[in-house]
């Protein structure tokens, strides 16, 4: 089945397949449409930060492994220069017996301090059309923490120090 999702801030409109159908394996959806899809939700959070502060830096991140399909994130590097301990806003689908569950949160790369995650777990069946809608609405819930992102890379908290 083909959909268009519409975009948002401006970024241009993604179309394609939905990954899997009404029976299919996760396992077998399209994990780089949905990171597509992620990447592109985050692009408000990216938009949001460069207009306060033109000169941060950020990466696309993308990671699977056997325990979860799909960690998707966006890693944004402290003003200082230093790359220690970048703030990730990152989401990360597992698949549990029977249903998957959507996870994100902005925490620091290394030290693992949550700086945000309220609201931003989700189960739900695992339907293609359902995933689809988790992983929309936690990452607009992410990409709505700009102020979050824009004081944790003025200034480190924690006051991480590499070791």
């Amino acid at each position: 089945m083909n959909r268009t999702i519409a975009s948002t801030a401006g970024e241009s409109t993604l179309h394609g397949t939905v990954p899997g159908g009404p029976g299919t394996d996760p396992l077998s959806w399209d994990w780089d449409r949905l990171h597509d899809l992620v990447q592109q939700r985050l692009g408000r959070l990216r938009q949001g930060v460069l207009a306060e502060e033109p000169a941060a830096r950020c990466e696309v991140g993308r990671t699977s492994t056997p325990g979860f399909p799909l960690f998707s994130c966006l890693a944004f590097y402290h003003l200082d220069g230093g790359d220690f301990d970048p703030i990730v806003a990152g989401l990360t689908i597992f698949r549990p017996a029977g249903d998957v569950r959507v996870e994100g949160e902005l925490s620091g790369d290394e030290s693992g301090h949550v700086y945000f995650d309220d609201g931003c777990t989700l189960r739900v069946a695992a339907e293609p059309g359902a995933v689809e809608r988790a992983v929309v609405a936690i990452a607009d819930r992410l990409a709505d923490q700009s102020r979050i992102v824009i004081d944790a890379i003025r200034r480190r908290i924690p006051q991480a120090v590499e070791r």
